[in-house]
């Protein structure tokens, strides 16, 4: 055997075992279960139809051959996102006035100073979508648009990389998979999925609302949606990688933006969010102090905008460690890491009430080291010790946000760093099914999604700031006052 066949034969061992090697699953090949979920395909305005397909005389039918599997995978408009979205911000909010805060102003004539309070509360920053196949996320309107060229795209930078590090050109399949070891028992399995967490389409909903009312982006109106080239979506996702982040304001409106600002407008939630300012408005004046023209924090967050896409970060997601997180040996080794992710109940809770301090530090260490797992933060790469898709799905979208997290970019990774600090997060399942907020994302349900094992999550970031920030910030007096209710574990 030659050298090049050898080292081919062994790349190929050892990527089929992390399940970043396997038969490509193409969108010409593919054919959905007959049990899979119905869905609707995205029509102009923004409204849903059922999938339509064309046989060889250019007529309508029904026949799952002729199907575009694209189309007919399963999954949620962008308007369906945005409305469910919405209809969660009480809920997820947890607005809190963590204290307040002296500041001081030098002016050419003097210095002067103000307490401003200091709030914080969640907004619906992200979405997060885990997938087992490459090109299949649940996201329809942005796996019309990106799929093909994200799977091609893929497949090019890693063959690229290959090359570099075997001296010849290796043609490599990008897919999902799963690698099962009968030899000691069909619980012993490794599987392997793909993860990207883009801005959410109502990322700019919480900086809208002001006390004066509520300052949406200007939208065009109705319209047909712009319809954009493979070759500009390649071309962007080049730029992605070399470190461009201008997110094209057409590909927004290809994705149904001006449709979202619309339902915004129109939304009785809206209304509910205004008589919630009210009651902010209320509570912060009885705190005192120089509140500014809104009383969130600035989120500056991208709707649509890509921050983490596995794909992009070929490299260390599908190689996995050392090559991702060999600085986070000593956690990785460590079978004892608190990295955990897995539930929580409310009987761990009220254990930590019942014993004392010393038998609680106790209880805690036990409880980390028998919970359930689901696996573990790091490495933050595809391959999950998992058989259970959902949880699978759950596990890597907490390692692609827990990336994002970081106050500096890992080496060698490829990824859009938030213009923000993410103090914190919360998840709200939006596929296959919804469900409320949890700080957890373990606690959102282990609901399965078959054939494509696809999951989507609204991630809820953190903010908190001063809401007037002129000047520095040189005394805090804490004070707690939560004003909507808090999210549950």
């Amino acid at each position: 055997m030659t050298r090049k066949k050898l080292c081919t034969a062994l790349f190929a061992a050892l990527f089929a075992a992390t399940g970043a090697l396997s038969s490509p699953v193409s969108a010409q090949s593919a054919s959905p279960s007959p049990t899979a979920r119905p869905v609707a395909v995205p029509a102009q305005g923004g409204k849903t139809a059922q999938p339509a397909t064309q046989g060889q005389n250019g007529q309508q039918g029904n026949n799952d051959q002729d199907s575009n599997p694209l189309e007919s995978a399963g999954g949620f408009t962008t308007l369906e996102l945005a409305t469910a979205t919405v209809a969660q911000v009480p809920s997820c909010l947890e607005y809190t006035i963590e204290g307040i805060t002296l500041r001081m102003v030098i002016h050419w004539w003097g210095v002067s100073y103000f307490w401003t309070p200091h709030v914080s509360h969640y907004s619906p920053d992200l979405l997060e979508m885990s997938h087992r196949e490459l090109q299949y996320f649940p996201y329809i309107e942005y796996r019309l648009l990106l799929a093909i060229p994200y799977y091609e795209f893929t497949r090019t930078v890693f063959s690229r990389l290959l090359a570099t590090l075997l001296g010849f050109n290796v043609n490599v399949p990008m897919a999902g998979g799963h690698y099962l070891h009968d030899q000691f028992g069909k619980h012993q399995s490794v599987q392997f999925s793909d993860a990207m967490v883009i801005g959410h389409p109502v990322a700019m909903l919480i900086e809208a609302f002001t006390f004066k009312g509520v300052k949406l982006p200007e939208g065009k109106g109705g319209g047909k949606r712009p319809q954009i080239s493979q070759k500009d979506v390649n071309a962007w996702l080049e730029s992605w990688v070399n470190g461009n982040t201008n997110w094209p304001p057409i590909f927004s409106e290809a994705l149904g933006y001006q449709e979202v600002l619309a339902m915004l407008a129109n939304s009785p939630v809206i209304q509910q969010i205004k008589q919630l300012m009210l009651q902010l408005d209320a509570a912060l004046s009885a705190v005192g102090g120089k509140v500014g023209d809104s009383p969130f924090c600035p989120v500056n967050s991208t709707p649509f905008e890509p921050y983490y896409l596995s794909g992009g970060d070929v490299y260390p997601w599908r190689i996995g460690y050392p090559v991702a997180d060999s600085e986070k040996s000593l956690t990785i080794l460590n079978p004892l890491s608190r990295d955990v992710i897995g539930p929580t109940t409310k009987r761990d809770k009220q254990a930590e009430t019942v014993i004392g301090k010393v038998l609680e530090k106790i209880a805690e260490a036990l409880h980390e080291l028998f919970r359930e797992r689901w696996g573990h933060i790091y490495p933050r790469e595809g391959s999950v010790d998992q058989r259970d898709s959902a949880k699978i799905g759950a596990v890597v979208a907490q390692r692609a946000v827990d990336l994002l997290a970081e106050k500096e970019k890992p080496t060698g990774r490829i990824y859009r760093i938030p213009r923000y600090r993410m103090r914190g997060v919360a998840w709200s399942k939006m596929y296959p099914v919804e469900t409320s907020c949890h700080k957890n994302i373990a606690n959102t349900g282990t609901e399965v999604d078959r054939p494509y094992d696809m999951y989507a999550w609204t991630v809820w970031t953190q903010h908190d700031c001063d809401l007037f920030r002129a000047g520095r910030a040189i005394a805090f007096v804490p004070l707690g006052i939560p004003v909507t209710p808090p999210v549950p574990d």
